[in-house]
């Protein structure tokens, strides 16, 4: 039986730190990285039409990609863009996550990213774990992905959807409490 484990809280709280870590003590879990697969559907030839009909051909580069910078600038300086861009891109998101999900071999799925509740994610879950991290350590870490901040969700909003809250002080030791949380809701 699969056991679908979901890991999400702020930007810069170290969600892939936690669980890269976790990989290299238990390397048979499996992975959904909700960001890889948000960059792999914008490569997709009918959102990129739905994108180029929304916001331009300004979004895309030379290759006829979408250039994800150039996007950014428009969706993360306007809330009302950015929730256009959710509408398109997160049912994709949404069904490849659940693709993998009912293909993976694996016992144990770790889904990452900060929009699992977002996405319609959080009723594949068997367990929510959220992250959270002291502000200035989480703002320090955040570097380009400042701007996305302000649009997403409150620790408060996070705490809400879990019974499981993990504090990550980035320390070394973290890492190995991280695992075993994830071990622990799996026994």
């Amino acid at each position: 039986m699969k056991t679908v484990i979901g890991i999400t809280g702020r930007v810069g709280v170290g969600k892939t730190y936690l669980v890269d870590g976790a990989l290299k003590i238990n390397p048979t879990y499996d992975v959904i990285d909700l960001d890889k697969l948000g960059h792999h559907v914008l490569q997709k030839d009918n959102v990129i039409k739905l994108l180029t009909e929304k916001y331009g051909d300004n979004v895309i580069n030379k290759d006829n990609e979408i250039d994800r910078s150039k996007l950014g600038d428009i969706v993360f300086n306007d809330a009302k863009q950015l929730k256009e861009l959710n509408k398109i891109s997160h049912p994709y998101i949404k069904e490849l996550a659940e693709y993998k999900i009912k293909e993976s071999a694996a016992n144990v799925i770790l889904i990452v990213g900060a929009l699992i509740k977002e996405v319609g994610l959080l009723d594949k879950c068997d367990h929510i774990i959220v992250i959270v991290a002291d502000n200035k350590k989480r703002e320090a870490l955040m570097g380009s992905k400042k701007r996305i901040e302000r649009f997403q969700a409150s620790d408060e909003t996070y705490r809400s959807i879990t019974n499981h809250l993990f504090l990550n002080d980035f320390i070394k030791d973290r890492i190995e409490k991280f695992s075993i949380l994830v071990q622990n809701l799996v026994s």
